[in-house]
């Protein structure tokens, strides 16, 4: 049934019979459209049936949808974070995204927002000075400009937050957001703090935000003790970087010198390998091209403060550009070849982490494919899916308690080919879902489909087949 209010009579549509339908309508200004779905009975078979299928689409044949910056060929380098109805994404090629879900059948996607800060190492020529000034008043909140004594702005610096020391006394800063660019020496802004008297005057102690187009975006996200934390920007040396959030406020990277205030640190590596992933297995657990990294506070259970860390390169797997996922009691990233996954485990009694080749006797699997995308099922089965860029969707059954791991592989029809997978939780057990590249009528089309779940202890009838409706 389709209507305009939620159980009543005012019928845009309603299908009534078994088959396949569809139905073009103008919805209602400003108001809302409600697609209601009862369970069917087919007599003659004996068997329930299911609405299956059902999508809307927009007057062009679209279906809605959510847009976001990354192209197709992104897709499995983006990370992501959740916190109830907010997802933070990062990829290297943008700006970190926030998705918001507003309501059921609302969301919305732009750039996330950082605030104060995380700021690049302050400036040490001397030639390049800068200072506040066209303030009537010098509170948050008021507008002013930064002048520079030589050109160190470009248009696209707008958005982007600064700081600037009073040289002879470096307890007093002041931050400003720029909001507009006039020359390459003179911006507008908007003041985030106070600015004091030694702030209105050249002063060669200054710096800029990091995040930014100047010096790149994070590869990596993920929370760690209520802070949210990205990691590997850009290409450049702030690509081993990790940057802390404050504590409880995801949008503020304020540097203090409180321990719940913004951390920013750089691993002391000897290789320039950037930051590729991170998780969490009671530290906060970092992978690069060569190495794997964990980073918690100094003491026995302490957090990470901006005053208290330590970090240390435990294995040399090296690891992938692929979102890792986290399997019982392991997390399960993608080796640097693609050929391989493996899994972290965490020592808590020596405060290590040690990693396994999970593959070790099924590498035939991916001897000619790489591995593009992990999903982790925990009922009512424990399998890791995995999905190739061949096409091939592969399964390891998982139970470290009872010994148990094995590989399988699946298959779908003479010609198809998965292309992602995607595992969400029901009321009785998980469900994974895959995109499904098939060959119809002589037309290669991508369809979203699911694995159906059976319970074989009860159920004695099964029905499977490829793409195939109950």
């Amino acid at each position: 049934k389709l209507g305009t209010t939620l159980g009543g009579t005012d019928l845009v549509y309603q299908a009534a019979t078994v088959g396949i339908h569809n139905h073009t309508f103008i919805a209602p200004a400003g108001g809302t459209v409600y697609l209601e779905c009862s369970v069917i009975q087919v007599i003659a078979f004996g068997v329930t049936g299911y609405y299956d299928n059902i999508s809307m689409q927009d007057l062009t044949g679209s279906t809605f949808e959510v847009s976001t910056p990354y192209t197709e060929a992104e897709l499995f380098e983006v990370m992501y974070a959740q916190s109830n109805d907010f997802m933070w994404f990062a990829h290297r090629n943008h700006p970190p995204q926030t998705l918001i879900r507003n309501s059921p059948t609302s969301f919305s996607m732009a750039d996330a927002v950082i605030n104060r800060g995380p700021y690049y190492d302050l400036n040490q020529d001397v030639s390049y000075k800068a200072a506040f000034t066209g303030g009537t008043t010098w509170d948050y909140g008021d507008t002013g400009q930064i002048q520079a004594t030589l050109g160190i702005f470009a248009a696209a610096d707008v958005g982007d937050h600064f700081l600037i020391y009073n040289d002879s006394d470096v307890t007093e800063f002041a931050e400003a957001v720029i909001t507009g660019y006039s020359s390459a020496t003179l911006v507008n802004c908007t003041f985030l703090t106070t600015v004091p008297a030694g702030c209105r005057s050249y002063n060669v102690l200054w710096a800029r935000q990091c995040i930014s187009h100047r010096y790149g975006y994070p590869s990596a996200v993920v929370f760690h003790d209520q802070r949210l934390v990205y990691g590997g920007v850009g290409e450049s040396d702030l690509s081993q970087n990790v940057f802390g959030s404050t504590v409880g406020d995801f949008r503020s990277f304020h540097a203090g010198p409180n321990d719940d205030d913004h951390f920013n640190f750089r691993l002391a590596s000897a290789k320039q390998n950037a930051i590729y992933i991170m998780a969490v297995k009671h530290d906060l657990i970092i992978g690069t091209l060569s190495n794997e990294w964990a980073m918690r506070g100094g003491g026995l259970e302490d957090p990470i403060t901006p005053s208290n860390v330590v970090t240390r390169a435990h294995r040399s797997e090296g690891c992938r550009r692929l979102m890792p996922e986290e399997a019982n009691d392991i997390i399960a990233f993608v080796q640097r070849s693609g050929h391989k996954i493996i899994g972290l485990d965490y020592d808590e009694d020596n405060r290590m982490i040690f990693t396994s080749d999970l593959m070790l006797l099924a590498e035939h699997l991916t001897a000619t494919d790489i591995v593009r995308q992990l999903s982790y099922q925990s009922e009512r089965d424990s399998i890791m899916w995995a999905v190739t860029d061949g096409g091939k969707l592969l399964g390891m059954t998982y139970d470290k308690e009872q010994n148990i791991l094995a590989w399988h592989q699946h298959t779908t029809g003479a010609s198809g080919l998965f292309k992602s997978i995607a595992t969400i939780p029901t009321n009785d057990a998980d469900q994974t879902w895959v995109v499904v590249q098939r060959e119809i009528n002589g037309s290669t089309v991508q369809y979203i489909e699911y694995l159906d779940e059976k319970d074989w202890r009860v159920d004695d009838t099964p029905n499977h087949v490829d793409a195939g409706i109950e």
